[in-house]
């Protein structure tokens, strides 16, 4: 999606690229897509010592798994604060 919105400013990328994942010839690039509220906690999980990050990234996965409402996820903005 990024090389096509850099072909002309004016290009609706964002609908060329569902139309073109529906058909299938569109080709993922992971690391262009990574979630950025999860690139955030890896890095600060990376920045504490092993034993404080590892709880912390259990209690992140608790969070994640128990939302407001049944199979809701907490939203990261909370886990953030």
């Amino acid at each position: 999606m990024y090389d096509l919105a850099r072909i002309d400013v004016n290009l609706a990328a964002k609908p060329v690229c569902q139309f073109l994942r529906m058909r299938g010839p569109l080709v993922e690039d992971p690391d262009l897509h990574q979630d950025a509220d999860q690139v955030w906690i890896e890095r600060a999980l990376a920045a504490l010592p092993e034993p404080v990050a590892s709880e912390v990234g259990t209690w992140v996965k608790v969070m994640r798994e128990q939302g407001p409402r049944e199979g809701e996820p907490r939203g990261y903005d909370g886990i953030r604060r």
